[in-house]
Protein backbone atom coordinates (compact mmCIF):
# COMPACT_ATOMS: atom_id res chain seq x y z
CA UNK A 1 0.00 0.00 0.00
CA UNK A 2 2.76 2.48 0.84
CA UNK A 3 4.37 1.83 -2.55
CA UNK A 4 1.14 2.83 -4.31
CA UNK A 5 0.78 5.90 -2.10
CA UNK A 6 4.27 7.04 -3.08
CA UNK A 7 3.91 6.17 -6.77
CA UNK A 8 0.62 8.06 -7.20
CA UNK A 9 1.25 10.80 -4.63
CA UNK A 10 -1.64 9.82 -2.35
CA UNK A 11 -1.73 12.12 0.67
CA UNK A 12 -5.31 11.58 1.86
CA UNK A 13 -7.94 8.88 1.62
CA UNK A 14 -10.31 8.13 0.12
CA UNK A 15 -8.80 9.02 -3.23
CA UNK A 16 -9.39 7.55 -6.66
CA UNK A 17 -6.53 7.59 -9.13
CA UNK A 18 -7.48 6.11 -12.50
CA UNK A 19 -4.61 4.43 -14.33
CA UNK A 20 -4.01 2.59 -17.56
CA UNK A 21 -2.96 -1.08 -17.41
CA UNK A 22 0.69 0.00 -17.69
CA UNK A 23 0.34 2.28 -14.63
CA UNK A 24 0.23 5.64 -16.41
CA UNK A 25 -2.16 8.03 -14.71
CA UNK A 26 -5.35 9.01 -16.54
CA UNK A 27 -6.60 11.22 -13.69
CA UNK A 28 -5.84 11.97 -10.07
CA UNK A 29 -9.35 13.41 -9.70
CA UNK A 30 -11.47 10.25 -10.01
CA UNK A 31 -13.72 10.96 -7.02
CA UNK A 32 -14.38 14.53 -8.11
CA UNK A 33 -15.10 13.49 -11.69
CA UNK A 34 -17.57 10.83 -10.55
CA UNK A 35 -19.29 13.33 -8.29
CA UNK A 36 -19.47 16.01 -11.02
CA UNK A 37 -20.09 13.89 -14.15
CA UNK A 38 -21.60 10.67 -12.83
CA UNK A 39 -21.19 7.53 -14.94
CA UNK A 40 -20.20 9.56 -18.02
CA UNK A 41 -16.68 9.93 -16.66
CA UNK A 42 -16.07 6.19 -17.07
CA UNK A 43 -16.51 6.47 -20.83
CA UNK A 44 -14.13 9.43 -20.88
CA UNK A 45 -11.51 7.42 -19.03
CA UNK A 46 -11.86 4.52 -21.47
CA UNK A 47 -11.52 6.87 -24.44
CA UNK A 48 -8.43 8.52 -22.96
CA UNK A 49 -6.87 5.12 -22.25
CA UNK A 50 -7.54 4.00 -25.83
CA UNK A 51 -6.05 7.19 -27.28
CA UNK A 52 -2.92 6.82 -25.15
CA UNK A 53 -2.66 3.14 -26.05
CA UNK A 54 -2.98 3.85 -29.78
CA UNK A 55 -0.17 6.43 -29.68
CA UNK A 56 2.14 4.24 -27.63
CA UNK A 57 1.68 1.09 -29.71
Amino acid sequence: MSELKKRYNITATPRLVVVKPNGEVITHRGRTQIREQGPACFQSWVQVADVFQNFSG
